[in-house]
């Protein structure tokens, strides 16, 4: 069986027409066809069954976030080739988190998922900047408080912090969208950018077990692939795994 090559450069630009051998591919290949896979079958209009079942076999992955050898093993990779980076980018698995302001730091939710979303439109110094999805590599939404010259009423407002993979960092407030969907095993969520009730903190993952995650996708495949080509067609199927 083979996948289709989506990590092309830094970016997550796809290269076109290029398959590998699932056996051997890596876990940037592996996640970018199976993310892939999902959003067409959303945007058909597939059975919510088969979504769930290939978004439980990806994005419930055991992961991890990048620790310090981890860094160091990815810095390294970056100075000998330009391309490729051990974090899966946002719009094939990213982990979620929101909780309570304050001090309470309640978790209300924590998932995995595919971000349906293509930009982010930030206000930062009188500038307002498109972000496409694909560069970040952190984001959190805190919420801040200040109080206004002659005034003593306290006045909140939305800061977000957005760091990219070539390193750049931007604070501001998020212009759009209202709010960041998701594909998840439990079916669509949504995390609203500027809710004053709760905090966002997004981060790209690490997956630990590559292998299980290889296995499982080709059971999936082979067990669904008639139905994955009666939604898609053959053609369109192949745009992600070929068998």
């Amino acid at each position: 069986m083979d996948a289709k090559i989506i990590r092309g450069n830094l970016l997550g630009a796809p290269i076109s027409g290029n398959y590998v051998n699932i056996d051997n591919a890596d876990v940037g290949v592996l996640l970018g066809a199976a993310a892939g896979l999902a959003k067409t079958l959303f945007i058909a209009g597939a059975a919510a069954g088969i979504i769930q079942t290939l978004l439980h076999i990806y994005a419930n992955v055991e992961t991890k976030e990048e620790g310090e050898e981890e860094r160091v093993k990815r810095e390294e990779n970056e100075k000998k080739e330009k391309a490729g980076q051990e974090l899966i980018p946002w719009g094939t698995l990213v982990q979620v988190v929101s909780w309570r302001p304050k001090g309470l730091r309640k978790i209300n939710r924590k998932f995995c998922g595919t971000c349906l979303n293509e930009t982010i439109t930030i206000a930062c110094d009188s500038h307002n900047l498109i972000i496409p999805i694909s560069q970040i590599r952190g984001y959190q939404n805190s919420i801040k408080e200040h109080f206004k010259l002659f005034s003593l009423r306290r006045h909140f407002y939305h800061e977000a912090k957005i760091t990219l993979f070539d390193g750049s960092i931007y604070r501001g407030k998020i212009e759009s969208p209202e709010k960041f969907d998701f594909l998840t095993p439990i079916g669509n969520q949504s995390i609203l950018i500027n809710d004053f009730l709760t905090e966002t903190c997004i981060k790209n993952v690490v997956v630990k077990d590559v292998e299980l995650l290889r296995v499982s996708m080709i059971k999936f495949i082979e067990e669904n692939h008639k139905k994955l080509e009666d939604y898609l067609g053959k053609e369109n199927l192949e745009q992600f795994f070929r068998t």
